[in-house]
């Protein structure tokens, strides 16, 4: 019989953010959150932000994002919630890598939900 050693060094992102949501905002509530990377490539992290269909449409949160994830480690961001107008607010957050290394597991989200009454 034969046999063969098989080896990879395979790099990459591996991120999640707890907790994955963040409802009951009130005015000017802030909220924190972490980003974790399992993976072993730093993460450069941006967002992208979409409200959701049927709550007010105006400019409601304002996110922290850590700037970066390190490779095994975490880093803490925070939202707050500081609405112009009173209504029903939602939307979610994905977090994407900046620096061209893959995120193997998918782009994480935040929804998020506030009101002001």
């Amino acid at each position: 019989p034969r046999t063969a050693n098989v080896s990879a060094d395979i790099r990459g992102v591996i991120l999640s953010v707890d907790p994955t949501s963040l409802h009951d905002f009130d005015y000017w509530d802030r909220k924190n959150y972490k980003l974790t990377n399992a993976g072993n490539e730093p993460a450069n992290i941006n967002t992208s932000f979409s409200r959701d269909s049927g709550t007010t449409q105006a400019p409601a949160w304002n996110n922290n994002p850590p700037g970066s994830v390190p490779a095994n480690g975490s880093a803490n961001g925070s939202v707050r919630f500081q609405p112009i107008y009173k209504g029903n607010y939602a939307g979610t957050y994905t977090f994407f890598n900046t620096n061209g290394t893959p995120v193997c597991n998918g782009n994480p989200t935040l929804h998020l939900q506030g009101s002001v009454n």
